[in-house]
């Protein structure tokens, strides 16, 4: 809300579908945020990868929050700045999180 009292847009731009294995993901979503009291102006579904980096373009998004590595640097090489968001903590990641394969190799000499 303080952003957008501000004067910013808010967009939320996800790969989430409409219908994935039966489950309405759109409405879903849409459920969350308003039962969280979270105001946007758009909701953009069912992008990702490529798309999501061309719909960033298309409605000329200053500025991107991301947590998909890849979907982060597609946004990038568009020009488009890009936050990267790391939130294990929604997965409950506190162990088993590795950020270089160099870190897999050494789990895999210490635990096999």
């Amino acid at each position: 809300r303080r952003l957008r009292n501000k004067g910013n847009k808010i967009y939320i731009i996800t790969s989430r579908s409409d219908n994935y294995h039966g489950i309405d993901f759109t409405q879903i979503t849409k459920d969350w945020f308003q039962k969280q009291n979270l105001e946007v102006d758009e909701m953009i579904f069912s992008v990702d990868g490529e798309n999501k980096a061309k719909a960033c373009k298309e409605y000329q998004i200053d500025l991107m929050i991301e947590d998909n590595p890849y979907n982060f640097k597609k946004i990038r090489e568009l020009g488009i700045n890009c936050i990267l968001y790391d939130d294990r903590g929604k997965f409950d990641l506190k162990q088993d999180y590795y950020t270089s394969w160099l870190e897999i190799e050494k789990y895999i000499e210490r635990n096999h």
